[in-house]
């Protein structure tokens, strides 16, 4: 099965401003509410608990909700990277 672990990523500057950050990978387990996820892609905290699970049986695909992050950021919120 797909699982997509879905972030939204908020800069601490600009509250109303949210980047979605997605993961995908394949794998037999699904993780379910509670559960909690430990990925090198995630820093501090190292993991982050399981907040909605949406299972699609049709496309095999599985979506993973975890928490919002907060970010700081020197830049207006349009763009997670400076240049």
């Amino acid at each position: 099965m797909e699982i997509i672990i879905y972030q939204q990523i908020n800069l601490k500057n600009n509250p109303r401003v949210f980047h979605d950050v997605f993961k995908t990978f394949g794998s037999d387990v699904i993780p379910h509410k509670g559960d909690f996820i430990s990925d090198s892609a995630f820093k501090d905290p190292y993991e982050y608990e399981v907040l909605q699970v949406v299972i699609n049986y049709n496309d095999n695909s599985c979506f993973v909700r975890i928490p919002l992050i907060e970010l700081e950021s020197k830049n207006d919120g349009t763009s997670l990277v400076e240049m």
